[in-house]
């Protein structure tokens, strides 16, 4: 799980040559650590006061310009898609509905861009008065591994070290994964990055790798 780091950065690719595991790259360039783990599933995005169609016809879940971005169940606002990560995303499930989550804005730059959800098979009318977790494809399938890698932070998204230490935790809280370990962000120098390291090898001790 990851931003462009993970995205891009081509070390899932050796990981996998190197241990011969299978490796889902859950990494989309840009996402600070809030919207990382919204997809990831341990402060889901939410749906409210919306009503899904019978017909697969698009609706406006959140208008970046005015809304921010879509609601979680902390009720942080996440930006997620703006440089890709669909295939990580979709599809969503919403109170049984299957569907796909869009951002219609022309790159992650632009504030005139929606959020919609497009239901996969026509079906019965569902209104959503309560909110209601909507479940990333990754969620669902890739929260069950022998080993995840959290690699997140580097956009912020976090109010100190503290707070990003806690959305570690709820990530490794919310998986069902037999092992985890988490890299360290890699900018930086020594210095700058001292706290940071102290608190993280002291909180997660050898399952904390330094970069």
């Amino acid at each position: 799980w990851g931003d462009s780091l993970t995205a891009g950065g081509g070390w899932t690719t050796t990981l996998q040559t190197l241990s011969g595991i299978t490796v889902y790259n859950g990494g989309t360039g840009g996402e600070n650590s809030k919207t990382i783990m919204a997809r990831q599933g341990a402060d889901p995005m939410i749906l409210n006061n919306i009503v899904i169609p019978a017909t697969t016809t698009p609706i406006i879940l959140s208008d970046r310009d005015v809304d921010g971005g879509i609601k979680t169940q902390s009720g942080n606002l996440v930006t997620p898609l703006l440089q890709g990560g669909s295939s990580h995303v979709n599809p969503v499930v919403v109170e049984g509905v299957e569907g796909i989550l869009k951002w219609t804005g022309n790159g992650y730059a632009d504030m005139t861009g929606n959020w919609t959800f497009t239901r996969l098979e026509a079906g019965d009318e569902v209104t959503i008065k309560s909110p209601a977790v909507m479940r990333t494809a990754f969620d669902r399938l890739r929260n069950n591994a022998d080993l995840a890698i959290l690699f997140i932070g580097q956009n912020g998204g976090y109010a100190n070290i503290e707070d990003l230490i806690h959305q570690h935790k709820l990530m490794i809280n919310h998986a069902n994964n037999k092992n985890t370990i988490i890299l360290g962000l890699s900018s930086g120098t020594a210095s700058s990055r001292a706290a940071y390291e102290t608190a993280m090898k002291a909180e997660f001790g050898d399952y904390f790798i330094s970069l």
